[in-house]
């Protein structure tokens, strides 16, 4: 009968088990699926929001409508920049304090949305958490961004962290130092000694930040030069007319356009050149960049063109700077990146060649460097240069906080850790005004809007204290 009885409680205990892990797994699915539902939701409003908005007052007057309907408590800053509050739970001690920000711009609205909609869709359906406040801030000039406009006292004693909805994911807690270069010198235009004129332009290219080394990014400024460097090489006369990009100072260039002259006599050799150049562009760019146009024409001839000699110097300008990695912690560019640049910029007006450098390093040494190259490279070409600082090193002074946080695990197991960003990043602004803040940043991909939703509820919610009753 004992034997019986024991077998009658295992069988039964296993039953509790089954029944309790089944309920367990049950009652995340439904979590999992009212997350979800509700992140969609307000994905569609948000991203409607960002992209019918006018201006970035009209975006964040449309986004603070919404969220107020849903229920939650905003308050706008200069018009533009929303700080929405979440309450802490009733169950929750008040001893998680953090704001989550995300930046968003016009260009940026499908991963703006993205990151907004995930964060809220989490904190509405939190089990407990303490007070949390999320920016949603405009990117205004570059790096100036809608932080500025919050006062200070929003963010005293909260932790901050920037939420990105990137492919290239990784969590942070340093960024690099940034400079910008400008490299310039005066050059007369005058008549033209070659008698045909073409216009070579690259546009529709991806608006990518180019600290972003997730992919192979094309230049349109140094391609453009390398085909003419090349063509001056192979003994074709040029004079260069116009050169010019468009692209925010910390973004890849995503148009560049250049007008020159050449002697007639070579026309048919250069426009071979340009039809392999245009063919073998499209076919390392077009998979990334699906709408990029490379196109060349003929021209009616200019009256000024800047000479054979100044044609050179820009031409030898571009291709002597480093575009890319520019500094490894080994040999070879192996290793981790320690300093990299972009020619974000190219202008010839006013008789006056001008070229903009974004550089990016993680310490002043290597940031030293680059400088002392720049301007050595620069000199011998009689080139000048300035430069002006955008944001400070963001340092790692919190790695041990943050670990023991746990914001490592949010994006799971396999993911980067303590990645350092080369991304201009809010992280860099917060950080170097508000030196007391612990800062960190979380790059995620919405594709696995599941996991990242979990990881985000799972660091809120043991991160927060239950209320003592």
């Amino acid at each position: 009968m004992k034997k019986y009885f024991k077998i009658t409680m295992s069988i039964l205990m296993s039953a509790i088990l089954v029944i309790s892990l089944a309920s367990c797994n049950s009652s995340e699915k439904d979590t999992d699926a009212k997350i979800k539902n509700m992140v969609d939701a307000y994905y569609e409003n948000m991203k409607n929001s960002i992209d019918e908005g006018d201006s970035y007052s009209d975006i964040a007057s449309r986004i603070k409508k919404y969220l107020d309907r849903e229920g939650f408590k905003t308050r706008v800053f200069s018009k533009e920049s929303i700080v929405v509050y979440v309450n802490r739970k009733e169950n929750s001690a008040n001893n998680e304090k953090r704001i989550f920000n995300i930046s968003f711009s016009k260009e940026t609205a499908k991963g703006s949305s993205q990151a907004i909609a995930t964060i809220l869709g989490v904190l509405k359906n939190s089990e407990k958490n303490g007070d949390i406040k999320v920016m949603i801030t405009p990117v205004r000039d570059g790096y100036k961004y809608g932080l500025e406009s919050i006062p200070k006292k929003e963010f005293a004693g909260y932790d901050f962290i920037n939420l990105i909805s990137s492919k290239d994911t990784g969590t942070a807690i340093s960024s690099p130092k940034t400079e910008v270069f400008k490299i310039s010198k005066k050059a007369v235009k005058n008549k033209p000694k070659g008698e045909i004129a073409y216009r070579i332009g690259i546009k529709g290219l991806m608006k990518e930040d180019s600290g972003n080394r997730s992919e192979k990014h094309a230049n349109p400024i140094t391609n453009l030069g390398g085909i003419l460097l090349r063509a001056k090489n192979a003994d074709i006369n040029i004079e260069i007319v116009n050169f010019s990009s468009t692209g925010d100072i910390s973004k890849y260039p995503y148009e560049g356009f250049v007008e020159v002259v050449i002697e007639k006599g070579s026309q048919e050799k250069f426009e071979e050149r340009l039809k392999n150049a245009k063919e073998d562009f499209l076919k390392k760019n077009k998979k990334l960049n699906p709408d990029v146009i490379f196109d060349y024409e003929q021209i009616e001839m200019p009256k000024k063109v800047y000479s054979y000699g100044a044609t050179m110097d820009i031409l030898s300008l571009i291709y002597t700077l480093e575009d890319g990695i520019f500094m490894t912690t080994e040999r070879d560019y192996k290793g981790d990146i320690e300093a990299l640049d972009t020619i974000a910029n190219i202008r010839t007006e006013n008789n006056k060649l001008e070229l903009s450098i974004m550089a990016r390093a993680v310490s002043d040494e290597a940031m030293d460097s680059m400088r002392e190259n720049f301007k050595m490279t620069s000199g011998i070409l009689g080139f000048s240069m300035q430069s002006e600082e955008r944001a400070t090193t963001w340092k790692k002074k919190s790695e041990e906080y943050w670990k023991k946080s746990g914001i490592y695990d949010v994006l799971g197991k396999n993911t980067d850790q303590n990645k350092e960003l080369f991304v201009e990043s809010p992280g860099s602004y917060v950080a170097g005004k508000f030196t007391d803040l612990n800062v960190a940043e979380v790059r995620f991909n919405f594709d696995k809007l599941k996991d990242v939703a979990r990881g985000l509820k799972k660091f809120v919610e043991e991160n927060t204290k239950t209320k003592d009753k």
